[in-house]
């Protein structure tokens, strides 16, 4: 619905997205990632085909691929750039944009010859459903409800804090004793609230715990999450749940030249043999 009413609120709604995956010290690119997105409309981005891919000119060889956990799991998105010379990818999104980062107009590279860039993707792609499977799955087993709800039942047994405010302690008690989706406290403010609570110590003052409590709780209550809703129960997130979204080959115009050599002596070759 804001997305629909544009503006400001639209605005909200991109950088709020972008700033849970990891965006938000990319300021500049934001901005441009507004504006397309806008100018593109969003019935048109949704419309892209998960799987697309492309091939690219930049300033570091390697291959890109974005992962999504399900929907109705998080749907929670893993960047992850593998440079041809290293073994270790990049993993955060405002490391990875500036090497993807092109003008709508810009077309896509030629690769030289009958090259498959597919050849390029195998490996990067198994590591990374690899690698990204496993790091979610601890994620989930840190932030998750059971966890959040154990340390707050410790807080709660404070006698300061029940007398400090004593309504409070009450709707999180009950918080506490209700089902709750398992990516619950992954949910955009409250994510931010849970990771507040998590560095709280057990004799953290009265004052300030109660001011993170009431950001959690508030949290809660905008998102919808402050009572028990009837959901499916959601199921442990696994690697064969990711889903492709998208990929890129970036390949420097030096790499490039290297491959447009070695095809054309290869031709070169079979047409003497």
């Amino acid at each position: 619905m804001a997305i629909r009413r544009g503006g400001t609120d639209a605005d909200k709604v991109y950088l709020e997205g972008e700033r849970t995956q990891g965006l938000d010290s990319a300021f500049a690119e934001l901005t441009k990632y507004i504006d397309l997105v806008r100018n593109l409309g969003t019935k048109e981005a949704q419309e892209i085909p998960n799987g697309v891919y492309s091939v690219k000119v930049g300033q570091e060889s390697g291959v890109f691929v974005q992962l999504r956990m399900p929907e109705d799991v998080s749907g929670q998105v893993f960047w992850r750039f593998y440079p041809l010379s290293e073994a270790h990818p990049l993993t955060s999104p405002s490391d990875v944009v500036g090497l993807l980062e092109c003008e709508r107009e810009e077309t896509r590279a030629t690769l030289p010859g009958e090259i498959n860039p597919f050849a390029y993707l195998g490996t990067p792609l198994r590591s990374a459903v690899s690698q990204v499977g496993a790091e979610y799955v601890a994620q989930v087993a840190a932030l998750s409800p059971d966890k959040v709800a154990t340390q707050l039942r410790r807080f709660l047994a404070r006698d300061d804090l029940l007398e400090a405010d004593a309504g409070l302690c009450a709707k999180l008690n009950g918080w506490c004793d209700q089902y709750h989706p398992i990516d619950a406290t992954q949910r955009g403010a409250v994510s931010d609230a849970v990771r507040k609570i998590r560095l709280l110590k057990q004799d953290t003052p009265v004052e300030e715990l109660l001011a993170s409590l009431r950001e959690f709780w508030a949290a809660l209550e905008e998102a919808g999450l402050d009572r028990p809703l009837l959901r499916p129960e959601t199921r442990e997130p696994s690697e064969r749940e990711l889903e492709l979204v998208c990929w890129e080959l970036v390949l420097t115009k030096e790499r490039l030249d290297v491959l447009a050599s070695t095809t054309a002596g290869d031709s070169r070759h079979g047409r003497s043999e």
